[in-house]
């Protein structure tokens, strides 16, 4: 199980591609039998359009994803069209209060005069996506421009916007703070799921699902996000932070995705020995 940007992912030149050592360890540790579980902040339609084919093709087929923290979880797979689709497997929206609770805080942090307040959100609906809200109209096309992965950027006074998020179930609310996109926010208080689902709840409804032992697996991750990595038999950090998360059984260290990627060949290689 692994998250995907700072931990199977790696960034040239504004350009986001699956590391080629990621890829070719867990293509080997497929070759075992062994499944491949996504597990990011990342919304399902984000993961389709920018690498849906080539997760697919390490997989060899339907690829298992924890998304939006938690709040959904579901199948990568290819529909009758040939298009790559999502087909849900369990969700947890936002409640009507968690949805009240979300807009208090932004409307605190509004009176407070906290410069340019934003709040994305994801309906349950994948084919939906994602959906940027600003409170000053004129911001639109900046914003446009500075989160290219947002679907949808509006502008509506509070009632609209509370009537917008009541009006279909939310599996994620964020408030971010800086300018980095959704999946590179590394502040767990700046994100909302309904009850108590974040990674690691997700990581364990999926394994549920697919008859697997989450304590008898592999997670990979990267910031205070990744909390999956507790449920895991062997946790790998991966990059610079010292993350206080260890597996159940055992904790690898790895400066980056290319040292993740050679600790899954090595493993394999291990299963090769038997």
């Amino acid at each position: 199980m692994t998250d995907l940007d700072g931990t199977a992912l790696r960034e040239m030149n504004r350009r986001v591609t699956i590391a080629p050592e990621v890829a070719s360890g867990l293509k080997a540790l497929r070759a075992h039998g062994r499944p491949i579980i996504l597990n990011t902040l990342r919304f399902p339609a984000n993961v389709i359009r920018s690498m849906g084919p080539q997760w697919h093709a390490i997989q060899g087929g339907a690829v298992p994803l924890v998304s939006l923290n938690g709040g959904i979880g579901g199948m990568i797979e290819r529909t009758a069209s040939g298009a790559m689709g999502f087909e849900e497997i369990f969700a947890k929206p936002l409640t009507r209060e968690e949805i009240e609770t979300v807009l208090s805080e932004l409307e605190a942090e509004m009176e407070a005069g906290a410069p340019d307040p934003l709040l994305f959100f994801h309906p349950r609906d994948w084919r939906l996506g994602e959906t940027l809200w600003t409170p000053e109209e004129g911001r639109i096309p900046d914003l446009k421009r500075r989160y290219p992965h947002a679907d949808r950027v509006i502008s509506l006074e509070m009632g609209a916007l509370r009537d917008e998020l009541l009006s279909c179930d939310i599996c994620l609310v964020l408030m971010p703070h800086g300018d980095l996109p959704i999946y590179r926010q590394q502040q767990r208080r700046d994100f909302f799921t309904g009850g108590t689902a974040d990674k690691l709840s997700g990581a364990r409804r999926m394994t549920e699902a697919l008859g697997v032992e989450l304590a008898q697996s592999i997670g990979a991750g990267d910031t205070e996000m990744d909390v999956f990595l507790t449920g895991t038999g062997l946790a790998i950090r991966v990059g610079a932070q010292q993350l206080e998360y260890e597996g159940v059984v055992g904790t690898i260290d790895v400066a980056d995705p290319e040292g993740f990627g050679a600790t899954m060949l090595m493993l394999a290689g291990l299963l090769g020995e038997g």
